[in-house]
């Protein structure tokens, strides 16, 4: 009788420890996968929705809105929402649709001192 006890108080400790490892690789690999896959495929696209929509409203307010919407993608995909990320991506994502904007700039201006520095040909002298 304490040798069938033993074998069973083994086993009980075998699945324990199985299920323990099971929830430690979900919560240690499996679940933050799924969220960075998530974030990297709706961020981008909820970025530029956010902004053609609500183009009037301020960068932060805007921050929000997007934080709230991948938010909401989470709950119905029923996966945890990591908030910090969610934040630091969409902050990026912002971050990196300033810079072009900004390089954009600079290359129109660029372009338009390129243009006034050209000289003006005689033929085109009528239209002036």
């Amino acid at each position: 009788m304490f040798e069938l006890l033993m074998v069973l108080l083994v086993i009980t400790i075998f699945v324990i420890i199985g299920i323990s490892f099971c929830i430690a690789h979900y919560l240690l690999i499996e679940l933050p996968n799924k969220q960075l896959h998530i974030i990297n495929r709706f961020v981008p696209c909820i970025i530029n929705q956010v902004a053609m929509e609500y183009s009037m409203l301020s960068c932060t307010q805007q921050k929000q809105i997007a934080t709230e919407k991948i938010e909401d993608i989470f709950k119905d995909l029923g996966v945890y929402s990591p908030y910090s990320a969610i934040e630091a991506a969409v902050s990026g994502e912002i971050g990196k649709k300033a810079n072009t904007w900004i390089e954009e700039l600079k290359r129109d201006c660029l372009a338009e001192r390129e243009t006034e520095q050209m000289p003006v040909l005689k033929e085109e002298l009528w239209i002036l």
